[in-house]
């Protein structure tokens, strides 16, 4: 068998597409484990880094001598996925670990793929080995955090009402109803009803803190009590309260709260279904934006430049780095046949001035080889005077499993292909004269009627409408008949099985050479899906909105147990210096500083966290917003907390935005006190707040002659915590250019920065 090569004799390893000298270069730069064995797994070559991350020598690797590193636990997984691998021709992915002599373990994620001579044979396997211990810590971590936060909410089986004062009557949610045994869709609660379910032995209790806090008495609603559920048993509430509205005469007409199960029995499957909910609804949020950034793209047409999104590289197999923002890269990887149609089709789009939509079908090659089908749509949204094209924006969506599910379709039917080609469509006839109805396969298949029967009467379609919905269809058919009239109507009917079913029907007027009506044709679409869609999207929305109000709970919840141990810390620190200070040497009081200080310092963090969440949350009310006015006023506050400061303010005019008032302010006051602080180091500074435009769009921004930043950290600006300048330089968290863009992002525009160290920094946004 062939040595094993090391890293530095790279002509062992020759890339069929690159050559030699183009690989050996790759091997040596890339930050991954690379690795060539032959058809039976024996391993030879690996480069440096793979040595690195496996903990093995190259001669330890030779053959299979690269199994004996694996985790002896590890090992027999690696060797059967491999042979699997190897048997089912596919690639070979998995995590596993390596075990080094100094006994550390290193986590990898290893992947390969099968060489392949002219005659298709398999000649040896090209693979790579990817360090990911600290992924995998994170995870672990991850995993702790969820079993906090299972913890948490194992408290907040919660039940809302909302009680009508004057009238007792109440609105409660399901959850309340679920909580003492009955059914929501049965369950109707009064105060009448709530105080006769309540325990003997509490009913004084409940009524004296409730007419204590009506009164005015007392701050909060807030009691324990016991309300009898439908078996019989008792439950023991959390009720809290707020009235929320009030008469002319400051009576109290309205009051809305919870009552929280707080009985152990009920606790653990709560945590449960909420942990499972939120799951649910996080990956489905995850799922929608990975969709919204699957393949955008923005086409500057006078410069030529185009802008692709990582999700339209990602989508063709290439990271955002390895694609230039040039439409010559996408020109590349499209199939030749369908670049030419792409191009007379936005030729047309141009030559209509956007009456003719730019839509096409086309394939791509991915970076892989493989086939990659998607719809290409955009739209011209920039004129100039002459009616030419100056910038266009547009999406690609990748259909591939639609594609190949339609050629599966069509070798098998030729009649089916054409079904899926309309989309579950059928069409259908209707002879005046002689009451003949003619339909298509289709809409025999939507009916779930067989085809060995005839199409059923206008009378016998009739009796499978739904019953509601029967008179409708006939008036209409019958209308479009007397008036010779196109028609279009939804309507809902049972199919043969049973089961429920609805479309959307079109019928259109057939004339004769005379002019006289003779017969009705149209389609029958089969819009069931959609109607569940529609109605499931509708829940997830309605179950998104009640997360999102579980979640900032949550985080006030958070914050209070956060901020409980450092009170504590703190406390007894200045308790033993203030009783036995004296005992301490200046070492002693020194540490006792630092202790106090980074107390401060986490309840900075969490009022921060709880910030950027907030921001997250809130809901936007556009209106019009003088960002001029709002750097004003930052800059009466920065002046006053410092007035010995020498600065000189640049204020715009009339920077006026549709905006949120609220997250605008937020936004203004992170950026000027950051140009504030950074330039504190400065006997003068001078801080800039501007305005530009830049094709047709507005771009603000905030500068300043501090600090600066090296250009090359510029990602790192804006992550959360994410910090370029020592704590003992300049103060703070680092969460405040992150709650920065991210208010930004929620107004659909975008933010970056530019700056040099010592040379001040320029952070721009747009809206």
């Amino acid at each position: 068998m062939e040595a094993v090569s090391n890293s530095h004799n790279q002509s062992e390893f020759v890339s069929p597409q690159n050559g030699e000298g183009v690989f050996a270069y790759l091997a040596e730069i890339l930050p991954v484990g690379i690795f060539h064995a032959d058809p039976l797994g024996n391993c030879l070559y690996v480069n440096d880094r793979w040595c690195q991350i496996s903990g093995l020598k190259v001669a330890e690797a030779s053959g299979l001598g690269w199994l004996n590193g694996i985790y002896p636990s590890d090992r027999e997984l690696v060797e059967a996925e491999w042979n699997e691998s190897v048997r089912d021709k596919r690639h070979f992915s998995l995590e596993y670990r390596f075990l080094n002599k100094d006994g550390k373990i290193t986590w990898v994620y290893g992947q390969s793929v099968a060489q392949q001579n002219k005659s298709g044979e398999t000649i040896g396997y090209v693979g790579t080995i990817t360090d990911i211990s600290d992924r995998k810590l994170a995870e672990e971590t991850l995993k702790k955090s969820e079993e906090r936060l299972r913890m948490a909410l194992k408290a907040a089986n919660q039940g809302l009402y909302d009680l009508n004062i004057q009238t007792g009557e109440s609105f409660v949610t399901p959850e309340y109803a679920i909580m003492l045994g009955y059914d929501p869709a049965e369950f109707q609660e009064t105060n009448a009803k709530w105080i006769e379910r309540l325990h003997p032995d509490d009913k004084q209790i409940v009524a004296d803190v409730y007419h204590a806090y009506i009164a005015g008495d007392i701050p909060e609603y807030k009691v324990e009590f016991r309300q009898q559920t439908k078996n019989g048993d008792y439950k023991w509430l959390l009720s809290l309260g707020k009235i929320v509205a009030w008469d002319e005469k400051n009576q109290p007409l309205r009051m809305m709260g919870t009552h929280t199960d707080i009985s152990d029995r009920k606790q653990a499957e709560a945590q449960r279904l909420l942990t499972k909910q939120i799951r649910q609804e996080l990956k489905l949020l995850e799922n929608i934006l990975d969709i919204i950034l699957a393949g955008y793209w923005d086409w500057d047409l006078v410069t030529n430049q185009q802008y692709l999104s990582k999700g339209f590289k990602k989508m063709f197999g290439y990271e955002d780095h390895e694609l230039p923002n040039l439409p010559e890269s996408w020109q590349r990887l499209i199939f030749p046949e369908d670049l030419s149609k792409v191009l007379e089709c936005f030729n047309r789009h141009v030559q209509s001035h956007g009456d003719v939509p730019f839509v096409n079908e086309v394939r791509y090659r991915h970076k892989d080889g493989s086939t990659i089908w998607v719809i290409c749509s955009g739209q011209v949204i920039k004129w100039d005077l002459e009616g030419r094209p100056l910038r266009m924006i547009g999406c690609h969506i990748d259909i591939t499993e639609r594609k190949e599910a339609e050629q599966q379709l069509r070798k098998s039917d030729v009649h089916l292909k054409t079904a899926q080609r309309i989309g579950k469509l059928g069409s259908w006839e209707f002879e005046l004269q002689t009451s003949k109805v003619v339909w298509s396969d289709e809409v025999f298949r939507i009916f779930g009627r067989s085809l060995e029967l005839d199409a059923p009467s206008f009378e016998e379609l009739q009796q499978i409408i739904h019953p509601d919905d029967r008179s409708y269809h006939q008036e209409t058919v019958q209308a479009a008949i007397a008036n010779a009239i196109p028609y279009e109507i939804e309507f809902r009917f049972y199919r043969s099985d049973g089961t429920l079913a609805h479309v959307e029907a079109r019928g259109e007027p057939i004339f004769d050479q005379t002019g006289q009506l003779t017969q009705l044709v149209g389609t029958i679409l089969d819009i069931s899906d959609r109607r569940q869609s529609e109605l499931k999207l509708l829940q997830t929305k309605l179950q998104l909105e009640a997360s999102n109000q579980e979640l900032e709970a949550f985080a006030y919840s958070v914050s209070h147990d956060l901020r409980a141990p450092l009170r504590a810390i703190n406390g007894f620190s200045q308790a033993l210096i203030e009783d036995y200070g004296d005992q301490f040497d200046a070492e002693g009081k020194d540490y006792f500083d630092r202790i106090s200080k980074n107390v401060n310092r986490m309840g900075t963090l969490i009022d921060d966290l709880l910030n950027l969440s907030r921001v997250s949350r809130t809901e936007i009310q556009y209106r019009p917003v003088n960002l001029s006015d709002l750097v004003r006023q930052e800059i009466q506050e920065l002046q006053a907390s410092d007035p010995r400061r020498s600065v000189d303010f640049v204020v715009v005019d009339n920077a006026i935005v549709q905006a949120d008032a609220s997250l605008m302010g937020v936004v203004i006051s992170n950026l000027l006190q950051n140009a504030w602080k950074f330039t504190s180091h400065h006997p003068t500074a001078r801080i800039e707040f501007g305005m530009l435009e830049q094709d047709g769009q507005r771009i603000y921004f905030v500068c300043d002659d501090g600090a600066g930043f090296d250009m090359k950290y510029v990602s790192k600006l804006f992550g959360a915590f994410q910090r370029l300048h020592n704590t003992n330089e300049f103060s703070g968290t680092g969460i405040g250019l992150a709650i920065v863009q991210r208010t930004i992002c929620r107004h659909g525009g975008k933010v970056w920065a530019e700056g040099a160290i010592e040379q001040g920094a320029t952070i721009y946004f747009t809206l």
